[in-house]
């Protein structure tokens, strides 16, 4: 952390290893903005603005994390975090505090745990790849993609339609599939579920993804 002159505030104690992504966020009811960092061997880590590490957890390489209301029944957004070096292709949710609810391992690796707002209703899917699909904050698998012939090697959740919801496009280097909804967004009484979520502008291969609530009238 550097002041808006460029003096070092604080660092972290980052030796062995890099960090790979972060968000920034209120993840929990009555908490300060917080740090969310996964950093290869050094572990997934939730930091304070004074730097100050609330929770760390070395389960293998961390690699990827994300954020978002993925339990509804639970306060605050849960944090999803894989591993890809040492548990490879093993996913983690957490609450809203770093302790785990579940983890899973996957059957491929380079899961992208993307935030899905794939219903509009406010709860969003954890979107790991075109062969794993979609799963809900209770790791159970709630959408997989048809039996088409898509290809499996990449995939992004980006809004391309021009609803607030998001689609799903998958991909190698032969051919990209597109996958949208056959129907409208239920009405709800709160309005148009258009999250924040990271911008596009800023995309690139290592980012932490984040989708936080709101609600359009």
């Amino acid at each position: 952390m550097v002041d808006s002159n460029g003096k070092l505030m604080w660092s972290l104690p980052i030796e062995i290893d890099h960090t790979d992504e972060i968000i920034v966020g209120t993840f929990g009811p009555g908490q300060d903005e917080r740090l969310a960092i996964v950093s290869g061997w050094e572990g997934f880590m939730i930091v304070n603005k004074e730097g100050k590490i609330i929770v760390r957890d070395i389960n293998g390489h961390a690699q990827r994390i994300s954020s978002a209301n993925y339990c509804p029944d639970k306060p605050g957004f849960e944090i999803a975090t894989t591993t890809y070096w040492g548990n490879n292709g093993i996913v983690y949710l957490h609450d809203c505090n770093g302790r785990e609810i579940w983890h899973r391992e996957m059957l491929s690796n380079g899961n992208v745990i993307a935030p899905l707002n794939w219903d509009g209703n406010g709860t969003e899917i954890i979107w790991m790849s075109a062969h794993e699909g979609g799963f809900d904050g209770d790791g159970r698998r709630v959408l997989v993609l048809p039996d088409d012939g898509h290809p499996e090697m990449c995939t992004e959740v980006i809004n391309l339609t021009g609803d607030t919801r998001d689609e799903i496009v998958v991909w190698d280097r032969h051919s990209m599939y597109i996958y949208t909804q056959d129907g409208e967004a239920a009405d709800d009484p709160r309005g148009e579920y258009r999250p924040f979520k990271y911008p596009e502008y800023n995309g690139s291969n290592y980012r932490g993804e984040y989708s936080f609530p709101n609600w359009d009238d």
